[in-house]
């Protein structure tokens, strides 16, 4: 038998399960051997550098392995090395009109539909302007579906499956919620007091710049604004607004109702507790529910941790302040976690191992939880985050830390606590809207001018401040949207 007969014979037996656009530069081979190839040829003369270049290998190399269930991308013109991606992974994620609904985007199949042998019988590569494509047609149809459906795929929406955290980042914008510590190089040792760098934090920075408060007025109308607004309070988990509207009706000071609208101008859903939407804070004396509503200091703490899921985010709106004192104080949280693991990390891995109770029964309630003092993203390794501090902000879920509603647990200060907190004298027209899960908030003692007015009436307010929470999924969704 000649060689021709025996090349014809061996194609014959060769099962088609790939085939290759014949307009694309690219290689598509099938299986883990390389196909075969005519005998060598005889000795050519060498060929120049420039003759050398043209036969450079193809943009993109697509080969599949069938015994491993997957498909391997080589394109170095892309940054693609070696990428390996299985079958069943690219069944589930297609993103065609078969699998995701065009209007609402949701998926129309659940994971287990998908055959476990399937694989593609044909791959076609579609060298479009500006992004190259990969189609594969499928083997076999979904549970309860036929014929069977192609996928089409951008190189750059697998581009990066090889290294799972850039390739969240990229979809999910995850990189745009990293929190950001407002003491950004603690020191590493208790006794060290020559790091100047400890002695400013970034409110403080925003203050000196005189960027500290966000014009309201401005905020309304401006979507930049809007976006730095949430950046800011997702990052620092702090912000502060000025400019607020006084009541349109002219007959008092206060517009109980701004609040809502601050939120509704930053597309915010607030969350609804057993407070309402909106809530007061005001000074009730003896008949106050919550220690909050008293005129009595209040220490560092967080609201509602006797909550499975306590709110993410805090607003409030001081509508009056006629009184001394009361002065609000904000502490970063997060900037004492990633000292504490720094300098004691024992007393870290404690905070972040026992659960604490947290219960609030009054007012015909009765909320109960336990949470870490230091919550971490689940199967976080806090061996591998004392051997890398630098891991912490990836790992940080919250900090819960509220004494008046739990036993006393003394989270560790930082060294030179004075540079931490933000004290604020509120005033009308100010709010506030910081991270509940992260800053802690606190109030000074107050009571109201001493005049003879007030000696008289002990039923005005002297004291009153607008509150809502907000979840974080309604923050995060809008910086989302607000960096498309």
């Amino acid at each position: 038998m000649n060689r021709l007969s025996i090349l014809k014979t061996c194609l014959k037996q060769t099962k088609g399960y790939v085939s290759q656009s014949t307009s694309s530069p690219a290689n598509i081979l099938n299986g883990p051997v390389h196909p075969l190839t005519p005998p060598e040829p005889p000795p050519r003369p060498a060929s120049s550098p420039e003759a050398r270049k043209t036969k450079q290998q193809p943009p993109l190399v697509v080969k599949h392995n069938f015994k491993e269930k997957s498909l391997k991308i080589n394109s170095p013109s892309l940054g693609i090395s070696n990428l390996v991606i299985p079958y069943l992974w690219l069944r589930d994620a297609c993103q065609e009109a078969h699998s995701v609904h065009t209007s609402t985007k949701q998926k129309l199949f659940k994971t287990s539909d998908i055959p476990l042998d399937i694989h593609p019988t044909k791959t076609t590569i579609l060298d479009h302007h500006p992004e190259t494509e990969l189609l594969l047609t499928w083997s076999h149809s979904l549970i309860n579906q036929n014929p069977p459906e192609s996928s089409r795929f951008k190189l750059s929406f697998l581009k990066h499956l090889d290294q799972p955290s850039q390739w969240e980042h990229l979809r999910q914008k995850t990189n745009l919620l990293t929190p950001v510590l407002w003491v950004s190089k603690p020191a590493r040792s208790l006794g060290g007091h020559n790091n100047k760098d400890v002695r400013m934090n970034k409110i403080h920075e925003l203050q000196e710049q005189g960027r500290l408060f966000i014009n309201y007025q401005a905020l309304k109308i401006d979507p930049k604004i809007q976006k730095m607004a949430l950046e800011r309070l997702n990052s620092l988990g702090l912000v502060f607004f000025d400019k607020l509207d006084p009541n349109p009706d002219g007959q008092q000071p206060q517009n109980e109702s701004e609040l809502a609208f601050l939120l509704k101008s930053l597309n915010l859903d607030i969350r609804r507790t057993f407070y309402g939407d909106l809530w007061d804070v005001v000074s009730r004396g003896n008949e106050a529910k919550n220690v909050a509503n008293t005129n009595l200091p209040l220490d560092f703490h967080m609201d509602l941790l006797h909550f499975e899921n306590p709110p993410r985010f805090q607003f409030l709106h001081c509508l009056k302040n006629e009184v001394e004192g009361g002065r609000s104080g904000f502490l970063d949280a997060y900037s004492v976690v990633s000292q504490l693991l720094l300098s004691q990390p024992e007393a870290f891995r404690t905070l972040a191992s026992v659960p604490i109770g947290f219960e609030y029964q009054n007012d015909n309630h009765h909320t109960f939880y336990r949470h870490p003092t230091i919550e971490l993203q689940p199967q976080t390794s806090i061996d591998r985050l004392i051997r890398r501090p630098a891991e912490l902000l990836d790992a940080l879920v919250a900090v819960n830390y509220s004494p008046p509603f739990q036993a006393p647990l003394i989270l560790p200060h930082h060294h030179r606590p004075e540079t931490l907190p933000k004290l604020v004298a509120a005033l009308d027209t100010f709010a506030v809207g910081f991270d509940n899960r992260r800053i802690l908030h606190s109030r000074s003692a107050f009571h109201p001018f001493n005049n003879d007015n007030n000696n008289k009436n002990q039923n005005v307010v002297h004291r009153w401040l607008k509150g809502a929470y907000v979840d974080g999924d309604s923050v995060w969704d809008r910086i989302r949207v607000l960096n498309a």
